[in-house]
């Protein structure tokens, strides 16, 4: 469980790194935050399976 909460938090970290580092880039559609939200999405999901699973 600790594990797992260690992965989720190194992973949201990662992901903000990537959309603070390209957020100078001016794009129509922000693709790094639309796959940042993405991504925190699918991570919550997999947590909470892993929660439920516990």
């Amino acid at each position: 469980m600790l594990n797992m909460l260690l992965m989720v938090i190194v992973a949201l970290a990662f992901a903000h790194a990537v959309r603070v580092g390209c957020y100078r880039v001016r794009w129509g559609i922000d693709p790094v935050r639309a796959l940042s939200l993405l991504f925190a999405v699918l991570i919550m999901m997999a947590f909470a399976i892993g929660f439920i699973d516990f």
